[in-house]
């Protein structure tokens, strides 16, 4: 008898109970306070982890950190520049240094720029691939450094969240470039 095809790798239902346990991981929040970053910083912390919130209004980042500690959490605020590479190095290197590594990078980082087709330049979509791509990729190099240093990680966990059971080291790069537009 032939099993049907699934498209959903097979999940282990003894691994649910923690599957979003973050208790004691360092997590690193570019982006972190914006709506869904906000969100994601303030239940991240309520579960035990300690976040680092980064982005271009540090004065933001500082309002939730200090928010989350008033809440008993563990937090901090950095700077950083996601479309600048030294920026983004800089401000991984600091939370690395606060928090002694980062266990998890949540990239928050995003801008959209709503328009027709036909209306956009190459300036607002050299705009949006900086934030979005760009700093996606750069982002989760500088941490995969720190995490492929500490034997913690093989640097695949940027391009998919399956990434240890796929061979798609890479792909984050080649279907960006080789875009579907749905018609």
């Amino acid at each position: 008898m032939n099993r049907p095809i699934s498209l959903t790798p097979e999940v282990d239902t003894s691994r649910i109970e923690n599957l979003f346990d973050v208790k004691g991981l360092r997590v690193f929040l570019p982006g972190g306070y914006g709506a869904i970053g906000e969100a994601l910083s303030l239940a991240m912390s309520l579960r035990g982890a300690t976040v680092a919130i980064a982005g271009p209004r540090v004065e933001k980042a500082g309002e939730l950190a200090s928010r989350i500690e008033a809440q008993g959490g563990s937090a901090l605020a950095l700077h950083v520049d996601a479309q600048s590479v030294p920026s983004i190095e800089t401000a991984v290197n600091e939370a690395i240094s606060a928090m002694g590594g980062i266990d998890v990078l949540v990239n928050c980082v995003g801008i959209q720029r709503e328009q027709n087709i036909m209306d956009v330049t190459e300036e607002t979509f050299d705009e949006v691939y900086r934030a979005n791509l760009k700093s996606a990729m750069f982002l989760g190099q500088a941490v995969a450094r720190d995490q492929i240093a500490r034997g913690k990680g093989d640097g695949r966990s940027i391009c998919c969240p399956c990434a240890r059971n796929w061979p798609c080291a890479g792909v984050v790069i080649r279907h960006t470039a080789r875009p579907r537009v749905p018609w």
